[in-house]
């Protein structure tokens, strides 16, 4: 087939090869050629994403490169402000999480002034200690959900699990050295929740000096500024209500997921089959309650497509027979809501240090292992 149909860039060189001049020379844009060129565009390029999705989409729904590129640059901008206002003690398995919304600063603003500025000096004298409980804390995170894993293999007929050393583990052994985690867990929380409290205290300090009519701190258009801070904060209260929610369904995919894949080694093993069944209906359930308590939560940032709730953003549909289909659709929510959770973080803090530049206080210094990028 390719020697009658070679790909493009064969066929150019073939052409170039040849050595003709052209019938002619034309030194404008061969868009030119066609008419309405970006009506054309817009069209094809609707009908592509039609085709691949299987779904309807409107004009609306249609994003010019050009400015995804530059939504894009100023997120990433906006998550390195955010790592960096948190000295990058931010992660999936311990996010900060805001449940009040700040009041205006009255009449003096000193007391607030005070308030941010010893907050931002105590976060840097206790940052190396809560650097190592938070990496601490994470592990132990970790440790727990693959601790919850074991056992719901354990419950799915396994009499015993093996480790890379070939050490046996029963159900007894496992809950024992879950108990002996949650302890270490709980230790290195204590640290990371003192430093969280500061972080909190500083960064609703800063927002209520930027909401207090005294000053616009030299930020232009202050007032579409508050508003997107106000939106940016339900957000955050939203998240913050959700959270145990967010980590029940992580844990109960994730152990579906590790059933699912003995499942493929023990195909008759109808105990597996039944946990699976139980740990599927549990993910169902608790993306049902996510959606519940997010179809009323407005998604706080413009869209092409008009107004949306953060459940039509986070997770547009529950559906699917397959177990696969569940899981996938589990992992997307997760990875939006924590995501607009760090976009809406971002947006915050961006705002508060502008506050503390305004201030005359510099930015807190960057980690070497700072996050600059969304990925992380």
């Amino acid at each position: 087939m390719w020697d009658t149909h070679p790909c493009y860039s064969d066929r150019v060189n073939a052409v170039r090869r040849q050595g003709q001049s052209g019938f002619f020379t034309l030194h404008i844009p061969a868009r030119k050629l066609l008419r309405e060129h970006s009506m054309l565009c817009r069209a094809v390029t609707q009908r592509f994403y039609t085709d691949g999705l299987g779904e309807d989409l409107s004009n609306l729904s249609l994003v010019d490169t050009v400015q995804v590129v530059k939504e894009q640059q100023a997120a990433v901008e906006e998550f390195r402000q955010a790592g960096r206002y948190f000295q990058d003690l931010l992660s999936i398995h311990c996010p900060l999480l805001l449940n009040y919304a700040p009041r205006p600063a009255g009449g003096d603003l000193q007391p607030t002034i005070d308030s941010l500025m010893d907050c931002r000096s105590r976060m840097q004298q206790q940052y190396p200690a809560a650097k190592e409980a938070f990496d601490e804390y994470a592990k132990a995170c970790a440790e727990l959900t693959d601790g919850r894993c074991n056992l719901a293999l354990l419950e799915g007929g396994f009499s015993h699990l093996t480790d890379a050393a070939g050490r046996k583990t029963d159900r007894a052994q496992c809950l024992a050295e879950q108990a002996r985690t949650q302890t270490r867990q709980a230790e290195h929380w204590s640290v990371v929740a003192t430093y969280q409290t500061l972080a909190k205290q500083r960064l609703m300090a800063a927002l209520a000096l930027l909401e207090t009519d005294q000053t616009d701190w030299g930020l232009p258009d202050i007032a579409a500024r508050r508003v997107t801070v106000r939106r940016c904060l339900e957000m955050l209260r939203s998240f913050a209500s959700i959270f145990p929610t967010l980590g029940h369904l992580h844990d109960a995919a994730y152990a579906a997921s590790m059933l699912l894949e003995n499942l493929q080694k023990n195909q008759q093993n109808e105990a597996i089959i039944e946990t699976i069944k139980r740990k599927l209906n549990v993910v169902r359930d608790d993306l049902m309650q996510l959606r519940g308590e997010l179809r009323d939560a407005e998604y706080p940032f413009p869209r092409s497509g008009g107004p949306a709730t953060i459940a039509e953003y986070a997770m547009p549909k529950i559906a699917g027979e397959h177990e696969m289909e569940l899981l996938a659709q589990a992992q997307t929510a997760r990875e939006n809501l924590f995501h607009l959770y760090i976009r809406c973080l971002a947006a915050v803090t961006a705002m508060a240090e502008a506050v503390e530049n305004a201030l005359g206080l510099p930015p807190l210094p960057e980690r070497e292992d700072m996050a600059s990028s969304p990925e992380k």
